[in-house]
C-alpha cells in the first residue's frame, strides 16, 4: 500500500526525492528545485510516497504539487525505478486524491502527436492517467522546447483557467501550438 506525505528539505527522504527528480526528468524539463522551493512559498508541496513493506515504510517516489484555489497541479511525478511496474504509481495517484480532497488535480503529459521517436511511450503515459480517472483536455502548450497536453481529475479545465494558474510566473510562461504534428508546429500567443 502506498501513502503520501508532505515533506520539507530537512526530511531524511529529501535527498532521495531530489535524486529521483534528476534521474526521472530530462534537464530541459526540470525546474531548479531549490530555487522553486524558495520562490513559491504558498501551495508548493513536495510529496514523498511510501510503500509499506511489512511494518517498515520505504520511499517509493514523489510528486511535486503546486496548488492555487481549487486546482492542484502535478508538476512532477515519479516512482523509483526498482518499484515501477507494480501498480504503485496508480496507488500514489490515489494517495494524492486523499491529500487534496475536493481539488481538481491536473497533470501535463508530453503530446504524442509531436513525437517522432517515443509516441507509444507517451500514449502509454496517457492511458496510465486515464485508468486513474484523469481525462484529456483541449489545453495544449509548449514549454522548455516540449509540447504538452493537460489532463484533469475531479472536473474540467479550460485554457483560461490554466493561463490564470500561471499568470504570475513570467519565468515559466508557455506558448500555445497552432497544430500538433510531428516536428511541424506553429506557435502563437504567450501567457
Amino acid at each position: 500500500m502506498v501513502t503520501g506525505r508532505i515533506i520539507q528539505r530537512d526530511d531524511p527522504d529529501f535527498p532521495k526525492l531530489s535524486a529521483l527528480y534528476r534521474e526521472a526528468f530530462p534537464e530541459n524539463e526540470r525546474l531548479d528545485l531549490e530555487r522553486s522551493l524558495e520562490k513559491w512559498t504558498e501551495g508548493n508541496d513536495l510529496i514523498a510516497f511510501d510503500e509499506a513493506e511489512g511494518s517498515v515504510k520505504a520511499f517509493a517516489g514523489f510528486a511535486w504539487m503546486l496548488t492555487k484555489g481549487d486546482l492542484s497541479h502535478i508538476l512532477y511525478f515519479a516512482i523509483t525505478e526498482e518499484k515501477r511496474g507494480r501498480g504503485l504509481g496508480s496507488e500514489a495517484l490515489g494517495a494524492l486524491r486523499k491529500l487534496y480532497p475536493g481539488k481538481r488535480i491536473i497533470a501535463d503529459v508530453e503530446d504524442p502527436d509531436t513525437a517522432c521517436d517515443n509516441a507509444a511511450e507517451r500514449r502509454k503515459r496517457i492511458r496510465f492517467y486515464e485508468q486513474a480517472g484523469y481525462h484529456l483536455t483541449d489545453v495544449r502548450y509548449l514549454w522548455q522546447d516540449e509540447f504538452y497536453i493537460m489532463m484533469v481529475s475531479g472536473g474540467e479545465l479550460t485554457k483560461e483557467e490554466f493561463e490564470a494558474f500561471w499568470e504570475d510566473d513570467e519565468e515559466n510562461a508557455v506558448t500555445y501550438p497552432e497544430e500538433s504534428d510531428c516536428g511541424i508546429i506553429e506557435e502563437h500567443g504567450s501567457k
